[in-house]
């Protein structure tokens, strides 16, 4: 296995995303969006291409939130939690995916979340969705076209 992939459920979201009720003050719901991170373990054959391209970091999922703004922030930490565990997540709210490529892994990736969105709708009685962020800049790329270009870098390396 040549490829790791790390998908981060920062089963722990902050309340400053949360919509601002009043200067300063910050409603106690859950966020509309989640942010799920997704990124790659560094190897020694990554080395190069690794701290070139932004480290770990390969993009993010937004999960969208249908009980906005009816769930607590406390509600969906108790719920995150419940599934990180549940779903074979880390203590830390990561879960690791390992294939022989990186394009291999985003068919992992992709059936894990739509596993993940099965999963919020049967405990929440609530259809769940997440979209990919598309990168953290423009021109960046999606999370497919991340592991493509990995992908591709190693190969040159061959």
């Amino acid at each position: 296995m040549k490829a790791i992939a790390i998908l981060d459920l920062k089963k722990e979201p902050e309340i400053y995303y949360n919509k601002e009720i009043k200067n300063g003050v910050f409603g106690k719901f859950a966020n509309n969006t989640h942010k799920v991170c997704v990124g790659i373990a560094n190897r020694g054959e990554l080395d190069q291409w690794y701290y070139k391209n932004h480290g770990w970091y390969q993009g993010s999922f937004f999960i969208k939130n249908p009980m906005y703004p009816k769930i607590t922030l406390d509600d969906f930490k108790k719920l995150l939690k419940e599934l990180a565990f549940e779903l074979g997540f880390d203590k830390e709210g990561k879960k690791y995916f390992k294939a022989h490529h990186y394009s291999e892994l985003t068919v992992k990736i992709t059936d894990f979340m739509d596993k993940l969105m099965s999963v919020l709708k049967q405990k929440t009685n609530n259809t769940w969705s997440y979209e990919d962020g598309g990168g953290w800049k423009p021109g960046y790329g999606n999370i497919e076209k991340r592991f493509e270009i990995i992908d591709n870098f190693m190969k040159g390396k061959k």
